[in-house]
């Protein structure tokens, strides 16, 4: 059996637990500071103490401010600290109760962003792919956030308040066994998704809390061609592809067979509910709808008209020649797109156009860039140009040589559909996403008990041919989550054919025993690696709850080796639920 590696699930439980010690150990007037206390976010912190009634306190740190939730026992999550500063850490609860701290940051080095425009509340989050995490800048550039983690693709903001993203599995293309993360700006951890041939490009919650995500298919062997649908259950389904018909009109110079389609960008109309979701390859936009992904709507590149049939109950308009979208969202006055003209190399030269019917106009018009970085995103009654690999003294910024490269920078403008610019930004190295947001909407620390309860992993160690002895050698691996939904606990991993696998739930004299059968191919010389072949299988284990609630141990074993043994909580319905 291969060797085992302790978790961030467990490492990250572990560490919780010793939050509420030093919480039950500290008053309001003697509280404790805990710096960076998930090891993943060295801008955050945790104050820790208890009161002897549920209270409630006004939190301000460095020009931010909110209120935190009454309780007895608090654990208060700080972001937004300033990089290489000693900030104060002010507490108090309007009524002349105050206690102050101070927080010491390290000096973090992040690429140089600057901002100019009116809106002096600006706070965003950049991604600058590679080896480095998601970066949060301030209107006066000021670093104030970042994940050491490097996480992948985008960073969005779902309903709980807390982030999803690209998890540091895999980021390379392509992509296989990358994932999403669900994760809070402590560095937290509370969910974790599989699938297919994994994360490669945008996500989306909808209205119905799923996850709607630009992934691949393994099957196909591809990448960006892939609408997938992560349930809240965990179970993940195909959403939507394009027809066999539709990825032969692929057009895009230098696409290479595993990218023939180019999902780009994905928005959810909040008033229709329909997807909009960009095919750059294709030179096509799809309006897809949410339930079904039949097809609404499509806008295409006039040259496409006559070359294919035009679906049925699906309108085709054809907006413009040289139609190569990287994005488009719906406004008052018509649809707004995000193009990208071709050039030589895999760049493009990006333009922002608004169509009513098929007039459209020219709104703005930036520099070469990768199109693959290219984004559009509502904010308010605006939205924001994000150019995530822009070309400078001629260098050609094909998104996987331009990391490399120190003449691209990424830069974008918020921008209302008159044209009217409100801000420009920029920022000195490539970068795949920007998303503006208000950090004291953010949640951490909370609904723990519908999020992650645990998890084990292995390292997968392997060669281009492996070994008859590779089992052996501990050349194995073994992931996955567990997690409470409605009235059932789900174990989702990937297993080799023929593990045995057990898990037991016992409470004081009260044991349970679950098991799984499965079926081990023999390993032979003719076993080889490789991200498009299923070397695992994946599954979701629904166990009934029944009647069960409070405190239980939960054990799992693998081929009876002991990887999971932690309590855990059980309820008779996961509180927010639905």
């Amino acid at each position: 059996m291969a060797r085992y590696t302790p978790s961030p699930w467990a490492t990250q439980a572990a560490q919780r637990d010793r939050l509420m010690q030093l919480a039950a150990a500290h008053s309001f007037e003697d509280p404790c500071l805990v710096m960076d206390p998930f090891g993943r976010a060295p801008l955050s912190a945790v104050v820790c103490f208890h009161t002897d009634w549920p209270r409630s306190f006004t939190l301000e740190v460095a020009g931010l401010c909110r209120q935190t939730p009454r309780a007895k026992r608090h654990l208060i999550g700080v972001w937004g600290l300033p990089a290489g500063e000693r900030t104060p850490v002010v507490l108090h609860d309007g009524a002349g109760d105050r206690t102050v701290l101070f927080a010491e940051t390290p000096s973090i080095q992040g690429p140089a962003f600057s901002c100019d425009g009116d809106r002096a509340d600006f706070f965003g989050v950049v991604f600058a792919d590679g080896e480095k995490g998601p970066l949060a800048y301030d209107a006066a550039g000021r670093l104030r956030w970042c994940l050491t983690d490097p996480c992948s693709h985008v960073l969005a903001i779902n309903r709980r308040g807390h982030f999803l993203t690209g998890a540091p599995l895999n980021p390379a293309p392509p992509h296989a066994g990358t994932a999403i993360w669900e994760i809070d700006p402590l560095g937290y951890l509370y969910r974790e998704w599989r699938f297919g041939a994994g994360f490669s490009d945008d996500l989306l919650e909808i209205a119905d809390g799923s996850l709607l995500v630009i992934g691949g298919d393994p099957g196909q062997g591809t990448v960006r061609n892939t609408l997938w649908k992560l349930l809240p259950d965990g179970h993940a389904q195909i959403f939507w592809q394009p027809d066999d018909q539709l990825r032969q009109l692929s057009q895009r110079t230098g696409q290479s067979g595993s990218d023939p389609v180019q999902l780009t960008s994905l928005y959810e109309d909040p008033e229709e509910g329909y997807i909009w979701v960009s095919a750059a390859a294709l030179g096509m936009s799809f309006v897809l709808d949410p339930v079904t992904a039949a097809c609404r709507q499509i806008f295409a590149e006039r040259r496409l008209q006559g070359t294919f049939p035009e679906p049925a109950f699906c309108q085709v308009t054809y907006p413009a020649d040289e139609y190569d979208p990287a994005a488009l969202l719906p406004v008052p006055s018509g649809t707004v797109h995000l193009l990208s003209h071709r050039l030589a190399e895999g760049q493009g030269l990006p333009e922002v156009r608004l169509c009513t019917g098929l007039t459209c106009q020219s709104l703005w018009q930036g520099q070469n860039s990768s199109p693959v970085l290219n984004r559009l995103r509502p904010v308010d009654d605006a939205f924001l140009v994000h150019l995530g690999a822009v070309a400078k003294d001629n260098h050609p910024p094909a998104i996987y040589r331009a990391m490399e490269k120190a003449a691209v920078t990424s830069e974008g403008c918020l921008m209302r559909p008159d044209g009217k610019v409100l801000l420009e930004y920029s920022l000195a190295e490539a970068a795949a996403d920007l998303r503006l947001f208000a950090p004291m909407t953010l949640k951490a620390l909370n609904e723990e008990a519908v999020g992650i309860l645990g998890s084990w992993q292995m390292p997968l160690q392997v060669d281009v041919a492996l070994p008859v002895s590779a089992e052996e050698e501990g050349l194995d691996d073994c992931h996955g989550t567990i997690f409470q939904y409605g009235d059932a606990l789900y174990v989702k991993a990937s297993f080799y054919q023929g593990e045995a696998v057990a898990l037991r739930l016992a409470q004081e004299d009260h044991t349970e025993w679950y098991y799984l059968p499965t079926n081990r191919r023999p390993y032979g010389s003719e076993w080889r690696y490789s991200v498009n072949e299923g070397i695992e299988r994946p599954i979701i284990w629904r166990v009934p709850l029944a009647d069960k609630t409070g405190r239980w141990t939960l054990a799992l074993w693998v081929d009876g080796t002991l990887l999971h043994d932690r309590p855990i909580d059980l309820y008779a319905e996961a509180p927010g639920k639905g």
